[in-house]
């Protein structure tokens, strides 16, 4: 057991110090890029509970792709690491690329994507400041709707390690449209 727990350190050690976190999935996408730019994301509305805020961000279809944002905050909570998937029908829906923040330690499977998920988890030592976004493009025949994808935490931690209880974990499995107050 001692041994998993040092593997995985390094693990995340090497994930942490290669720099390239966007991964395209799809070949012709050109350059292997499409983000252009970081969309900021508004605090949560003060009426919101305290706990982690699980939402959905998605831009506008165009050409057959849309974009997804999973975005994923703290509210008056000690939020330092998350694990979880991003569920989607494999069949309708085709992850073309994904990237995760730069800063911490953030990663996913690609490889599970075929299951119709894609297993996301990250971690920061002194706790996430600011809202995390992972970006996810998608090749789609029509525009999402709510119900295309949702995002599911299992586990989520404070920086000391303890769990925060499922009542302070919240999912929002709604498609928010960017810029949308």
């Amino acid at each position: 057991m001692r041994y998993g727990k040092v593997w995985t350190c390094v693990a995340l050690a090497v994930v942490a110090c290669s720099g390239d976190t966007t991964v395209a999935l799809d070949e012709s996408l050109p350059g292997g890029d499409t983000i252009v730019g970081t969309p900021s994301f508004d605090a949560l509305d003060e009426s919101l509970p305290d706990g982690v805020h699980a939402r959905l961000l998605v831009g506008p279809y165009a050409a057959g792709r849309q974009t997804v944002h999973v975005v994923l905050q703290g509210r008056d909570v000690d939020f330092s690491s998350y694990q979880g998937v991003v569920e989607f029908d494999h069949e309708t829906l085709r992850l073309a690329s994904a990237s995760v923040p730069e800063t911490n330690t953030h990663f996913f499977n690609r490889a599970a994507t075929e299951n119709g998920g894609l297993p996301i988890a990250g971690f920061a030592v002194d706790g996430f400041d600011e809202p995390i976004a992972i970006t996810l493009i998608f090749s789609s025949p029509r525009a999402l709707r709510t119900g295309d994808l949702t995002v599911h935490l299992d586990v989520v931690a404070t920086s000391v390690g303890a769990e925060i209880p499922p009542a302070q974990i919240f999912e929002s499995h709604e498609l928010i449209r960017e810029g949308a107050p």
